[in-house]
This record gives C-alpha cells, sequence and structure tokens, in this order.
C-alpha cells in the first residue's frame, strides 16, 4: 500500500475539522449547519477544490497512491454516512428471505425489539440475511407487543424465522434465557432489532472466539446513523448507574479503537460463548432491564475466568434512535450486593478512566518508526517477537508510530494482540496530543534508534518517572564508520562521528541500553553507558525432518530489504563481481528476495538472476536453494538474515561482518569469506561438495538455542523486573 499525496493529507485534515464541528454540535444537541460560520464556508469550498484537484491528477494518470491507513478517517460531513437509504433492503412484492438451516446451527442469533415495526424489523432482517448469515446460523426473534398487521407480513416475507412474541418489557429477560436454551450454537448474539453490521460480521466474531477461548463475550463499535459513535462500550460509574463511552464523539480517534475488557455489555448487540453463559446461570432474571442483566452476566463471566471484551473491529449502525436503559433503583441495589467487591474507586472521575480501568496494571510505551512489518526486514521481525512477549508478561503495550503511518495487514494483526496504537488522528500532531494524556499512567518507555531516543525524549521530562529503554537495534555509528572506510568518505565520517555522540549520550542517560550482541553491549558499557543489556533477535531451527537433500536443490540465495543501504552494496558486489567469477565455471543461478528493491537492485536481473520484491511466504525459497550468500561489506548487529538461514538450516557464506554477533565459526557452521576471490571459491566449493553442505547443514541448527523465543522471553521478564 503506498504513502497519501499531499492532497490527500490536506483533505483528511480538513475532513477532520469539518467532523469535528459535527460532533460538537450533536455533543450540544443543536442541528450542524454548514454555512453557519465563514470558516465553514471556508473548509467546504477547500474540499470542493481537494476533490476537483484529485479528479484533475486521476485523468492526468499521474495519480498511484492510496490512503496508508485502511481505517477510513475521511468521512467528511457524518450526517450522509449511514443514512437508512443506506441499508434501504425492504422486500420487493412477492419475494421471501429463506432463513431455513441445513446443517447443526454453529451461532444462533436472537434478535428483540422492544418497539417493533415491519419496516425495522425488515431492513434488519435483510441485513442480516445479505451480509453476514449462512445456513449455519439460526434466527430467533422476539417481538413486544407486535401489531397483529406487522407480524403477518414478517411470517409471510421471512422464512425459518422462530417468532416469539411478549406482552410486556419486562418478560424480555426470561424469554432470552428460554430461548437460548432451546437453541444448540455453540455461540449466540443477542441483538437489537434496528442494529445492523457495517464492518465485521458473525464469521469475524467466530473466529476471535476461537482463537481466545478466555473470550466469554464480545461487544463492538455501535455507530449512529449520522456516523459519529453511540457507544465503544459502556461502562458503570461509581454509583453503579451504566453509561455508553465515547458518545456523539468520532468514532475512529484511537482512544475507541484497540481491544479492551469490559464489565458491562451491550444490549444493542452481545455476543456470546454458550458454554460460559450455561455454567454462570445465563441471564439473572431478577433485574428489571436487560442492561443491568448483562452487565450482571458481565461480572459472572470474569469470576468464572473468563473476559468480556470490547472489540472495535466489531462495527453496527443503530438505524432506530439509541435508548439507554433507564436506571432502575431496584437494579442498581441488586448490582451493588451481587458484585460489592467491584473496584469502583470514587477519584476516578473521567470516562477515560472507567474505561480503562481494567487494562493490565503493567504499562508500556512502545515508539518505533512504524508498525513491525514482520515479514519485510528483521529488526522488524524482532520488534515483533518483542510485542508479542511483552503481551505474555502482562503489559498493556501503547504502541506509538514515529510519524503515526499505519499500514495493513499489520495494523489489524496488531490491534487483535491487544495492542493501543496511537496512530496519526487526523496527523502526526494529534497522535502527539493523545500521547500526552496517557503519560502519566505509563511505566515504561521502550524507544528503539538513537534518532527517535532523542525525539521522544521530552516525554520523560513531562513524567519523570517513565523508566526509559533505549533500544539502539544496531549501533548507528559502527554501521556508518564501516561504511566510511569502505567508501573512503569525509562525510560519511563526520555523519557516523555525529551519531556516536548521539548514541552515547543516549545510553549515559537512559535506565537500560539495549543492544542484540554482547559485544556492542560491551562497547557500549566501556564508553560509560549507565547500564546495558541483551536482547538479540529470535529465531527457532526447523525439524531435520523437514529440510530437503543437496541433490534436490539449486541456486544461491539473499533476503534482505532493499531501503537498507548495506544490502543494496551487498546484492550490487555479488551480482557485478562475485558471481562473474563463478559464472566463468559454473551457470548456478541467484535469487535476490525482499522488499523494496531499488532500480538498481531490479537492473540486476538477468537470466541467473532473478529479483521477485517481496514475498510474504519466503519458505519455500530458503528450502529450495542450496547456498545462502551474504556478501556484507559493512553493518552492524546481529544479522536477521543470518539467524533466518540458519533456522532453515540453509549453508551460510558471508563475511565477518555478516557473522558477528551470533556465535558463528568458520568450518563448523558457517564459511567465512572476505575477498570476490574467497567468495567465488567457497561458492563453488560448497555448491557441488555434499559432505560439507550436510556439515555446514547439521552444525547450523545448533547455533539457534540461546535464540529461541522462551530463552529470550525469560530473558526479558528478568531484565524488566530489575529496572
Amino acid at each position: 500500500m503506498g504513502k497519501e499525496s499531499w492532497l490527500d493529507k490536506i483533505d483528511r485534515k480538513v475532513c477532520f475539522k469539518i467532523d469535528s464541528r459535527y460532533a460538537e454540535a450533536a455533543q450540544l444537541g443543536k442541528t450542524f449547519n454548514p454555512s453557519s460560520s465563514a470558516i465553514m464556508v471556508g473548509l467546504f469550498t477547500i474540499k470542493k477544490l481537494i476533490g476537483l484537484g484529485k479528479l484533475f491528477l486521476a485523468k492526468q494518470e499521474t495519480r498511484k497512491t492510496q490512503y496508508s491507513p485502511q481505517i477510513n478517517f475521511n468521512h467528511s460531513y457524518f450526517s450522509q454516512k449511514h443514512s437508512s437509504t443506506n441499508f434501504d433492503l425492504l422486500i420487493k412484492q412477492g419475494q421471501t428471505v429463506d432463513f431455513s438451516i441445513s446443517e447443526k446451527p454453529t451461532v444462533d442469533i436472537v434478535l428483540y425489539a422492544t418497539k417493533p415495526t415491519f419496516s425495522l424489523i425488515a431492513k434488519s432482517l435483510t441485513a442480516l440475511y445479505k451480509n453476514q448469515w449462512n445456513k449455519t446460523q439460526k434466527i430467533a426473534l422476539i417481538l413486544i407487543s407486535p401489531q397483529s398487521d406487522h407480524l403477518t407480513q414478517i411470517r409471510q416475507n421471512f422464512i425459518g424465522v422462530n417468532i416469539i412474541t411478549l406482552h410486556s418489557i419486562n418478560e424480555l429477560t426470561s424469554c432470552i434465557n428460554k430461548t437460548v436454551n432451546g437453541l444448540n450454537g455453540e455461540f449466540f448474539a443477542i441483538q437489537e432489532v434496528g442494529v445492523v453490521f457495517r464492518k465485521g460480521n458473525i464469521e469475524t466474531l467466530v473466529s476471535e472466539m476461537k482463537t481466545n477461548a478466555s473470550y466469554g463475550a464480545i461487544t463492538g463499535k455501535i455507530l449512529s446513523k449520522s456516523g459519529l459513535l453511540l457507544e465503544a462500550g459502556t461502562y458503570l460509574d461509581k454509583e453503579y448507574a451504566i453509561h455508553p463511552n465515547g458518545r456523539h464523539q468520532l468514532p475512529y480517534r484511537p482512544k475507541y479503537h484497540f481491544i479492551r475488557e469490559i464489565e458491562t455489555l451491550s444490549n444493542s448487540f452481545t455476543f456470546l460463548r454458550r458454554l460460559v453463559f450455561d455454567h454462570v446461570g445465563g441471564l439473572n432474571e431478577k433485574y428489571q432491564s436487560l442492561s443491568y442483566a448483562l452487565a450482571d452476566l458481565s461480572h459472572k463471566t470474569k469470576k468464572s475466568g473468563h473476559h468480556s471484551i470490547y472489540h472495535p473491529l466489531i462495527e453496527l449502525v443503530k438505524l432506530s434512535e439509541y435508548n439507554v436503559d433507564h436506571d432502575s433503583a431496584k437494579d442498581i441495589e441488586k448490582l451493588s450486593e451481587h458484585h460489592p467487591k467491584l473496584e469502583l474507586i470514587e477519584e476516578r472521575t473521567t470516562e477515560e478512566t472507567y474505561t480503562r480501568r481494567f487494562l493490565p496494571e503493567k504499562k508500556l510505551l512502545f515508539i518505533d518508526i512504524f508498525l513491525p512489518e514482520y515479514d519485510k526486514d528483521s529488526g522488524s521481525l524482532r520488534a515483533y517477537h518483542l510485542l508479542k512477549m511483552l503481551k505474555q508478561l502482562g503489559y498493556h503495550i501503547i504502541f506509538v508510530p514515529r510519524k503515526g503511518e499505519i499500514f495493513e495487514p499489520y495494523y489489524t494483526e496488531f490491534l487483535k494482540m491487544g495492542i493501543e496504537i496511537l496512530y496519526g488522528y487526523p496527523d502526526r500532531k494529534g497522535m502527539e496530543a493523545e500521547l500526552k494524556k496517557l503519560l502519566y499512567e505509563i511505566d515504561i518507555a521502550w524507544i528503539c534508534r538513537p534518532q527517535l531516543n532523542k525525539e521522544f525524549e521530552w516525554i520523560f521530562k513531562i513524567n519523570p518517572k517513565i523508566k526509559w529503554v533505549y533500544d539502539t537495534i544496531d549501533l548507528h555509528y559502527i554501521r556508518l564508520g564501516r561504511e566510511a572506510i569502505l567508501y573512503e568518505s569525509k562525510k560519511l565520517k563526520k555523519k557516523a562521528d555525529k551519531f556516536h555522540s548521539l548514541e552515547l549520550s543516549i545510553a549515559k542517560k537512559a535506565d537500560i541500553t539495549i543492544t542484540v550482541t554482547e559485544e556492542e553491549a560491551q562497547i557500549l558499557h566501556e564508553q560509560g553507558a549507565k547500564r546495558t543489556e541483551v536482547v538479540s533477535n529470535v529465531h527457532e531451527a526447523l525439524q531435520s525432518h523437514e529440510v530437503p537433500a543437496f541433490n534436490s536443490r539449486k541456486g544461491l540465495l539473499f533476503i534482505g530489504s532493499y531501503d537498507h543501504p548495506p544490502n543494496i552494496d551487498a546484492v550490487v558486489w555479488l551480482i557485478e563481481e562475485i558471481m562473474p567469477l563463478v559464472w566463468q565455471k559454473e551457470k548456478i543461478p541467484v535469487t535476490l528476495l525482499g522488499s523494496k528493491p531499488t532500480e538498481k537492485v531490479k537492473s540486476l536481473a538477468s537470466g541467473l538472476v532473478k529479483v521477485p520484491g517481496f514475498i510474504q511466504d519466503v519458505s519455500p525459497y530458503f528450502l529450495n536453494h542450496k547456498l545462502f550468500v551474504a556478501p556484507l561489506r559493512y553493518g552492524a548487529g546481529m544479522k536477521g538474515k543470518i539467524g533466518q538461514s540458519l533456522s532453515y538450516q540453509l549453508p551460510i557464506i558471508t563475511s565477518q561482518v555478516g557473522a558477528e554477533g551470533i556465535g558463528l565459526q568458520d568450518g563448523e557452521n558457517v564459511l567465512i569469506a572476505e575477498t570476490k576471490e574467497q567468495f567465488a571459491e567457497k561458492i563453488l566449493k560448497t555448491y557441488n561438495d555434499e559432505s560439507l553442505w550436510n556439515h555446514l547443514t547439521t552444525n547450523s541448527s545448533r547455533v539457534l538455542g540461546p535464540y529461541r523465543p522462551e530463552i529470550i522471553r525469560r530473558e526479558l521478564k528478568a531484565l524488566l523486573s530489575n529496572i
């Protein structure tokens, strides 16, 4: 996915200003008027001009980029966003919808309507059928005092729906219990008529439940027809009253867009695990309102060892008016009696503190250039493993990508891991504003790379209690210094000296400085770093029976991200100087894998050289090539490509720079070469010597023991417990 164009960025900011004014009007109970002020007229004028500009660029075929975030932050005047005409799915005369099931249901859907009308019921059922229904979902419809003609129309137009009628809303809770008892699905939904899916669906919910065995119930984000929030979950205040979170706010602010545990469930839509529901005794029928019965159910679910979850990827729109159940004094009294140990601390008076109070106690801020694109470069893969381990160690993680950009599929994957991501909304300035609000709840700030540590040093001035972890990734000054020597560049030498000063300055301030190798940790320690620790790359070896034999393989392999200069230098040297010596004797093919190949790298392609670019699943390449060749002439730290090749037990020929930091021994588990002649000689020998190849393969798997995930996680836990 490409980056935003300059027009996209302006458009996003203009839309945000318009939407903010619309939300402010809704919060005050006023009608939004686009021509209410010169500012608003100007904003709409700018938006029209931007639209014309985009159209012109499109016609010129010069616009080739899309928005970087897949989440659409660009609403621009919400009142037109989710009008009921978008869900005008009424049945044509004589047409029916068949909800009959063909096999045992996996999911049951219990729809209910307190003020049923045929129009709203028809829209709900038809949207359900078109957007999410399959033949393994059984539908029950509970109607309170429906008109007889409406009931007749429903039965005529919708086949296979189990319709239940009630005389009073007071019967609703007990009716839901009885209805669920008569159903057989592994999961079920309680869904109000008039609430329809906008993003996500029942299959999404089933997948999340099956992936997360601790989830007992899930509720989603509920929007109004205008597109503003009705609720991003609900919460209890200190008086046990239920409130919607974020009502009349813009729905895609980061604080409404991460998975978190909740203590109350939505009466608009809640998805439940049947076994947990049965285990805790279902809904307590002594409550007068469904909202309080669901709040009681949520707390019983937690006592059973399961969690009630707010999931922002589940997004629904309420087509009818939003009505919160009136708080009943009897319901409040019952809830306080049934759950007297709720941690309702009186000084927690803001919406944010109520809704965030079930987050893990330990909170860690993680800052890097962007969300880890773990299948594109080794630094991102290491960060991906670290984030997973930190979650396993019980931390709530707040991730800040430097520019606020988010890219798919990585954003959604990290969101599903439970990571709170402060993306740019509407821009980086907005991201920093959101971060400032959270600084006083953060315990540790883990900041990658020296530039970002300098850039975000201000957070420690706002909250000096935050522990500072500086993750070097590699020592930049060593990498730049080696490059300066290779190219005899005074400019690069000056740049290396500046980075040396910066890196050492940060290492003397930070509570812990992290390196990926023991050698770099020792260097910083000797230069006066406050405290150094090693958190290396994470690798696991494949089982030997998965490794194809010598004779079934062909060709040489290299992998690397080509926005990293050492990789470009390595492949240019390999193809232009090393391989011609090899090809004089044997036409061995070469594959240059990796993301973001430059024009120079692409130009290396030929009959013997393939440059496929980014490949998500690289396993076939590592399993089918005969040798991995990495003629790195400069760099620093542990090279992920070397560990990756070791994990596949693919014999490696590399330089001392490539082999450093991982404990390799020339001739045992790697072959070291420094000149083009040495590389050519070792390539030809190993490519044709099965005995040597088997020797290197066998020994490769023995190197990675210290880099297994469970080892690194144990070391990480010890490190952070002593900060």
